[in-house]
């Protein structure tokens, strides 16, 4: 299965890209400062973390197309 990797998960822009990406039925890994305010939490993987922190964007990046 395809896996998208997804960044400002917890904004306008990201939380409605998120709601299509999973209306298409695809995975989907979203980065967030705060996993807690993702309004999809329990529909995507969560990856914590920064577009500034090297280490969470390689995880984001892992596995995603």
């Amino acid at each position: 299965m395809t896996l998208y990797a997804v960044t400002g998960a917890t904004g306008f822009i990201g939380a409605a890209l998120i709601d299509q990406l999973l209306k298409d039925g695809v995975a989907v890994q979203a980065l967030a400062r705060d996993p807690r305010k993702l309004k999809h939490a329990g529909q995507v993987e969560a990856v914590e973390g920064s577009l500034e922190n090297e280490k969470s964007l390689e995880a984001l990046a892992r596995g995603a197309s």
